[in-house]
């Protein structure tokens, strides 16, 4: 039934009369609720109470505590399993006897027509629950308005402390019929439906609920020595994490790209002297040098080596030529005026001085020619000096300028012509080479100065062919290289005097910067960083301090949430074996803070309506109800987080296999703590300490403002704020949200539609989600504005010596290789081990039909469209062309060795080619300039000089670029080519493979197809 103050079906009981309110009018109830003047229509179900629960009444300005009048349900199912409906939602009531009253002075004030409180009344309130506020007594309603503010069914208790002991008459109670919707039926079915899922619950429960109500200390020590012993042998025994190399793991491992490029690194790594593999015959070397007496090593590679020590460059104004080792910064106008003047000449100069040369450190970075001075820096300022005989860059004068102007203008058209090279200046006889630059003037010769202005030190479109006819011309950027190499040991040049500068001086800025620390600044940046998570780690332990009222609770929650990281610790390194602990793994923290203070509001909201519902149960059984409800609701949140993460595993990154498996577990571990330990905690501290918070205790009344402590007075304040957020937030979800929703049902959901739509059109048909499509060749980790970035992406374009070595000429090599296996055998959840090299017992290149097949596969190589069609003379790029001509020039007649190599024909017998591959490959290092280096084309011997394997490589059209799609047109091209040619191979050469700079693409590739996985295992956990 339900109690009103409305008309209709109801029937008054008046002041001073008396009613037996019951099912059908013959007996006594057997629950009780409060009744307040003014208050909206409830049902009986709606303010059923459990036990000797005593509730208030308010009155106008009247408060009092009693015990209320009894109004039982007609259609009430039975106790065993019964529901009712209270604060609108059904909830389980536990078996009661039929028969149950609340006290013997409710029947002796049923004989009265007054009520009268019990002597103890202000002393039987139950104490406030640990994991929430206590209500204030501002929150009784004391008229009408504030009565239908609380909502229907609800029920707020009142502190005993702010009701006085008199009596009060009761205020007539109306007595209503029940909803014709609500039926016995739907009842009964509604309780058997959560009398399943009750049963789902305490199978969560269990028999453990026992020890943390009557032992929560032996619970907390078993867990802490479980804890402590998974933390101790998780240190002691494996080797700690390192993260110097924060990207260390980002690396696919197991794709077809993935293995070919670990089998390439791997031959690279184990080709040299006495290695598994040697493009070098050192045997055959070692032999012919103890018949012959030869030299081992060419000479001229030693005399060259010498030449260069013995140079004596103190008589020369620069050191050495600028190059890409060397550190480097970019000037432009601050004004965005004209570079080419005195002033912005100097500014460089002076900035150079100020902020690189005269760093603490720079003296042991530099470059010297003795140990008086460092050597000067290549500015624009220097080489003025240095073609106007000055002494230093401030010494030069504005006709200085002018003159090096004119000379510039004058040579700039055998620069561009390709006459006026790098080696037209000798510098061992300090005058132009007549034989390599006969037709250039000395002027534009002198010091090499004019090449190295042009093609090192301005932009390209200063003084091109195009801008010759203006004058002045417009110089935007210069380049300023510091006689120091680029690397980390600039770092403390870069954080002392460019990080937090402005980059000006007012003349000059600087733009760009290249000193080789880029990824280590990086690393450095990402672990500077997480200060920023921590910050939102302290903001969230904050809000559940102030929301839990309870710095206990907190601080035991936290210590549960990175207890789980130990645990999780130990069974990443011990049970499940991995030896790889990525830096992605410390983000687990984040994740876990959110979860467990997720698991913590809930199960303290548990508790809080536990206590309400049963203030007298004991803690046992409270422990019980509360995980009943709350161990189900944590399992599945965990459980399905938990199943996202595992999901990982099977990407093909390394550092995001790890780092699923590690999240999963924590979140798991985390979860056996939060029903475990998070229980013991609360009903310690509801023993031991409770309200732990000053500000949480209701205030005693004061006998004046004058004698309130300050702490009093700012709890009190607190308390006002904490209040008004309350009242606010439980106005706007009650009041104002369900007004919006409902009145607006139509609108919102058209709205979400239509939002859904044009999303998943958005995402899957125009522009759609895709991978990278910016084209740049540097990858981004700071701000597109940071200098940094800056040269990468603007300034390698402008410089001729960027465009030569990053630009136009990084064409995207073509590596083909024989007679090694692209297997990827090492730990795929250790990017450190990459395994063994996996020799191709089939490989065969000495014989005749190998040689044939070889030489025509080089041939139409040639001639695809994907491959760079390049004018200079090529010595590796195909071996058995340059061998081949090798053989044919020959001559026999002066070195008279069997067998003579010139007398046989291609193809060539097996033995000779054995035989003659060696002879060849060491002319050829003798006599050409070429370096042979691990990654040289060309064949591969083993330790007794039989080849191996052959290495092949072409320039294609593509430029390298970050860009997935262009990356994807180039490896499918070429690899589909190769394939179909690999059809018709012989057997010795028919298990060949193809590998290019596609590390990054192979990363982006990898990324793209793990991107929804664990949205299909989290939609189809959800779906079964």
């Amino acid at each position: 039934m339900a109690l009103s103050d409305a008309s209709g079906d109801s029937v008054a009981l008046g002041n001073g009369g008396h009613h037996n309110l019951s099912a059908n009018g013959n007996g006594p109830s057997n629950s009780s609720t409060p009744v307040s003047s003014g208050q909206d229509p409830l049902t009986a179900a709606d303010c059923l109470t459990d036990g000797d629960q005593e509730v208030v009444v308010k009155d106008g300005g009247c408060k009092v505590q009693q015990r209320s009048h009894v109004v039982q349900r007609t259609n009430r199912p039975s106790q065993n399993g019964g529901v009712v409906k209270q604060n609108s939602s059904l909830r389980n009531l536990p078996p009661s006897s039929p028969k149950r009253h609340v006290s013997s002075s409710l029947s002796q004030s049923s004989s009265s027509h007054s009520l009268q409180p019990p002597p103890s009344a202000a002393s039987t309130v139950t104490s406030t629950p640990p994991c929430a506020a206590p209500v204030d007594s501002r929150t009784a309603p004391s008229s009408r308005t504030q009565a239908q503010a609380q909502g229907p069914g609800r029920l707020h208790p009142a502190p005993a402390a702010s009701l006085p002991a008199h009596t009060l008459t009761p205020m007539p109670i109306l007595l209503t019929r029940p909803p014709p919707s609500v039926s016995n039926t739907s009842i009964s079915s509604a309780g058997r439906s959560i009398s399943r899922t009750r049963r789902l619950e305490s199978a969560l429960q269990g028999p453990f609920d026992s020890p943390k109500a009557d032992w929560p200390v032996v619970v907390l020590g078993v867990c802490t020595v479980l804890i402590v012993v998974c933390a101790l042998v998780g240190v002691l025994v494996p080797d700690l994490p390192d993260f110097s190399d924060p990207l260390l793991g980002f690396e696919p491992r197991g794709t077809a790209i993935g293995q070919r490029l670990v089998t390439w690194n791997n031959m690279v790594k184990n080709t040299g002297y006495r290695a598994t593999l040697a493009n070098y015959p050192f045997k055959y070397a070692d032999e012919q040098a103890k018949n012959h007496q030869e030299p081992r090593w060419p000479e001229d590679h030693f005399d060259r080596d010498k030449r260069q020590a013995e140079w004596d460059f103190s008589k020369e104004f620069f050191c050495d030529v600028p190059g890409d080792s060397y550190s480097r910064l970019v000037f432009a106008s601050a004004e965005g005026k004209n570079l080419w003047n005195i002033q912005a000449i100097k500014s460089m100069c002076n900035l150079d001085n100020t902020k690189v040369r005269s760093h603490r450190d720079y003296w042991s970075l530099c470059q010297r020619t003795n140990d008086a001075s460092c050597c000067p820096s290549w500015t624009l300022g220097n080489y003025v000096a240095a073609l106007t005989n000055r002494s230093s860059c401030q010494k030069i004068t504005e006709r200085d300028v002018a003159h090096t102007l004119k000379i510039l203008r004058s040579c700039a058209k055998y620069y561009h012509n390709g006459t006026l090279g790098p080696e037209c200046w000798d510098m061992a006889l300090r005058r132009k080479d007549q034989l390599k630059c006969g037709t250039v003037p000395r002027k534009c010769t002198k010091y090499n100065a004019v090449y190295q202005i042009l093609h090192f030190l301005v932009d390209k479109d200063f003084l091109s062919t195009k801008s010759l006819e203006f004058s002045p011309p417009m110089l935007k950027y210069s380049m300023l290289f510091s006689p120091t190499e680029k690397g980390e040991s600039m770092m403390n040049i870069y954080l002392d005097n460019f990080e937090n500068w402005n980059s000006s001086d007012g003349i000059t800025t600087v733009t760009g910067i290249e000193f080789g620390i880029k990824h280590d600044l990086f690393q450095d940046y990402l672990l500077t960083d997480t200060v920023y998570p921590a910050i939102a780690i302290v903001i969230v332990l904050l809000v559940m301090c102030v929301y839990t009222r309870s710095i206990f609770i907190t601080l035991m929650t936290i210590i549960a949430i990175i207890s789980s990281l130990i645990v999780s610790y130990f069974l990443y390194r011990m049970v499940f074996n991995f030896e790889f602990f990525p830096f992605m793994n410390l983000t687990a923290l984040i994740i876990l803070v959110g979860i467990g203070a997720d698991d913590a509001f809930v199960l303290c909201d548990v508790w809080n309506y536990t206590k309400f519902d049963k203030p007298h149960a004991e803690l046992s059984e409270t422990v019980g109800v509360t995980l009943q409800h709350a161990a189900l609701s944590m399992f599945v949140t965990s459980f399905t987080t938990s199943a996202a993460f595992y999901a990982n595993y099977v990407s093909n990154i390394t550092a995001i296999r790890c780092f699923g498996v590690y999240a999963g577990t924590a979140i798991l571990v985390n979860y056996i703590l939060m029903v475990t330990w998070l229980p013991a905690v609360v009903v310690l501290h509801e023993r031991y300490l409770p309200n732990l918070f000053p500000c949480a205790k209701p205030q005693e009344p004061q006998s004046g403002c004058c004698t309130r402590t300050f702490w009093t007075g700012l709890c009190q304040k607190a308390n006002d704020c904490l209040f008004a957020v309350s009242e606010a937030s439980r106005i706007f979800f009650e009041k104002v949200l369900p007004c919006i929703v409902i009145k607006l049902r139509y609108l919102w959901l058209f709205w979400f539609l239509a939002i859904t739509v044009g999303g998943a059109y958005v995402v899957c048909v125009n522009p759609k989600m895709k991978l990278p499509s910016l084209e740049l060749a540097e990858f981004q980790v700071f701000r597109s504005s940071h200098p940094f970035e800056r040269y990468d992406a603007e300034y390698k374009k402008l410089f001729m010596f960027e465009r030569v070595h990053h630009g136009e000429d990084l064409h995207m090599p073509i590596t083909i290789i024989w007679g090694v296996t692209p297997e990827d055998n090492g730990d795929p959840l250790n990017p450190k081990n990459k395994g063994k090299l996996m020799l191709d017992n089939s490989f065969n290149i000495a014989s005749p039909a190998s040689q044939l097949w070889i030489l025509n596969f080089c041939q139409k190589l040639r001639n695809q469209s994907f491959v760079f069609q390049s004018d200079e003379q090529d010595f590796t790029s195909c071996f058995i062309e340059t061998f081949k001509q090798w053989m044919e020039n020959q001559d026999c007649e002066e070195a008279p060795v069997y067998p003579c190599c010139s007398q046989s024909t291609f193809p060539y017998k097996q033995e000779v080619f054995e035989l003659c591959i060696k002879r060849a490959i060491m002319e050829l290092d003798r006599s050409t300039n070429y370096h042979l280096d691990s990654k040289t084309p060309g064949p591969r011997f083993d330790i007794n000089d039989t080849i191996r394997a052959i290495v092949l490589e072409f320039k294609s059209t593509y430029l390298f670029t970050l860009a997935y799609e262009k990356m994807f047109q180039f490896y499918r091209e070429v690899d589909a080519w190769i394939l179909e040619e690999l059809r018709y191979a012989p057997e010795g050469l028919s298990h060949g493979w193809f590998i290019s700079n596609l590390e990054f693409y192979d990363l982006q590739d990898s990324l793209s197809d793990a991107l929804w996985l664990p949205w299909r295992c989290q939609w189809l956990w959800l779906s079964a």
